[in-house]
């Protein structure tokens, strides 16, 4: 479950970042963004999957935990989703831009495109996860 956790949230950070690459193109190139910023972000990441996974674990809170790790896929699907289409239109429209500038939306256009497949992917294998975990937790109810 620690890893499940662990790549939800990797999966998530990948895409904002993409998402800010595609966005904000002068700010990632010219201030070392990746740099900077995306390594507290991982320490961040690292020390969310072990919260989740206490907090599934140790504290009993199946539901909210489950819940909140398929919102994070959901977003994360759709936010690829939105970053691919955005990286396309605007490699469409810069024509008097640097090379560097095409450059970087490219990048980002290619690879939210395998983003977005391995992003659905997931959030279908986590369906389907999510669902086994559902049923054999209605499985241990007492019902009358």
């Amino acid at each position: 479950d620690f890893g499940y956790f662990l790549t939800s949230s990797s999966e998530f950070a990948i895409v904002i970042e993409r998402l800010i690459a595609c966005i904000k193109q002068r700010i990632y190139d010219q201030h070392g963004f990746a740099h900077k910023i995306m390594a507290p972000v991982i320490i961040f990441i690292s020390i969310f999957a072990a919260v989740m996974t206490i907090c599934l674990y140790w504290l009993g809170l199946f539901i909210p935990t489950i819940i909140f790790s398929q919102c994070l896929g959901y977003a994360t699907a759709v936010l690829a989703f939105f970053c691919h289409r955005y990286s396309d239109g605007s490699y469409r429209n810069l024509m008097a831009s640097t090379l560097s500038t095409k450059y970087q939306i490219r990048e980002v256009s290619v690879l939210t495109h395998a983003l977005v497949l391995i992003t659905f992917g997931s959030v279908i294998i986590k369906l389907l996860i999510a669902a086994e975990i559902w049923c054999e937790f209605i499985l241990r109810l007492d019902l009358p």
